[in-house]
């Protein structure tokens, strides 16, 4: 997480938006907030959250399953909710940005899902980074009246 951090802070314009997935929030706060060099990291210094300075971040839910009860183990595959899905959406949406940067942690559902719902709404793939245990997506954000 600290070097997904570290390439956000040195490659991410103003006004753009940050979507952390549920499951790289603690982490995030971590290098962020109590890490020696947050500041080095473009941390927001106002807060105690996950906060790159001068983006707006958004640290996603959890994803919530088709067909699975919530805390229910499950060895199959999982299909994310589309109430979710459309919810997630709309918050990465729901302000204008010039970029859109997702971080999206080993959960193939989510990295499947989320991606395609954007590009549904018009947003266009400009980057992609595949890590071992996360994955970093840049995208131009869909025409304002697509929205």
């Amino acid at each position: 997480m600290a070097d997904a951090i570290r390439l956000i802070a040195a490659n991410a314009g103003q006004n753009a938006t940050v979507y952390i997935a549920s499951d790289l929030g603690p982490p995030c706060v971590y290098y962020l907030h109590w890490h020696p060099d947050r500041a080095a990291r473009r941390a927001d210094q106002s807060t105690r959250d996950c906060s790159i300075t001068d983006t707006r971040t958004v640290i996603g839910k959890f994803p919530q399953y088709v067909g699975v009860a919530p805390g229910a183990a499950t060895s199959g595959p999982k299909v994310v909710r589309a109430e979710w899905l459309e919810s997630e959406g709309r918050r990465i949406l729901s302000e204008p940005a010039n970029e859109i940067w997702l971080v999206l942690g080993y959960n193939p559902s989510v990295q499947t899902a989320l991606p395609q719902w954007l590009e549904a709404t018009g947003a266009r793939q400009v980057s992609e980074q595949l890590w071992r245990t996360l994955h970093i997506r840049t995208y131009h954000p869909p025409p304002v009246g697509t929205r």
